[in-house]
């Protein structure tokens, strides 16, 4: 059966812009959850239509950090470190199958360069053992490449039924959003 040839040139047209304006578009590119013992590692590479400097404004921007993800329910600078390092609180609040907790974080932030930022939990005024993030920024011709690790461990009970699989799910579904919503903070500075 032969298509009609309007129909050939809609298609045609229709795939032609969306592989055009996807290449342009914040994208999820990579994601991977791993469990060992009580740590969860995560990777994931986020690509954002926006220059470097302005991606790390938004990653950095704590008093907007929360609009990132639903999850987020608050964010925001705090008193800064006795050596001035600066400290940001988060409290992440969600569901995973059928276990639901709020997690409130205090974490010391460092720009290591104007391409890393590495944040890392304070157990101590935290719900996590240990945490250590890094964003790394890798620039690209059209915009911005965010290789991200997190290496975290809850200080709370987590189900043995919630594996890297229920939390890969889950960061899925955030991760659907989140890199839309950082371009939009990086292309609003």
């Amino acid at each position: 059966m032969q298509l009609p040839r309007i129909l050939v040139f809609t298609l045609i047209i229709s795939s032609s812009f969306w592989v055009f304006s996807d290449s342009f578009a914040a994208e999820l590119l990579d994601l991977e959850v791993v469990k060992e013992g009580d740590r969860f590692f995560i990777e994931s590479e986020i690509f954002i239509s926006a220059d470097s400097d302005s991606v790390l404004f938004a990653l950095t921007d704590y008093e907007r950090f929360a609009e990132i993800s639903s999850r987020f329910k608050e964010s925001r600078f705090i008193e800064p470190a006795e050596d001035g390092t600066p400290r940001v609180y988060t409290k992440i609040a969600g569901c995973i199958l059928f276990f639901c907790k709020s997690v409130e974080r205090v974490a010391l932030l460092n720009v290591k360069t104007p391409l890393m930022l590495v944040a890392v939990t304070d157990p101590n005024l935290s719900d996590l053992n240990f945490g250590y993030e890094i964003w790394e920024l890798i620039e690209m011709q059209n915009g911005t490449v965010i290789d991200y690790r997190y290496e975290v461990e809850p200080s709370f009970w987590i189900p043995p039924i919630i594996g890297p699989w229920a939390v890969k799910r889950i960061l899925n579904r955030d991760m659907l959003s989140a890199p839309a919503k950082i371009e939009q903070l990086a292309q609003a500075r």
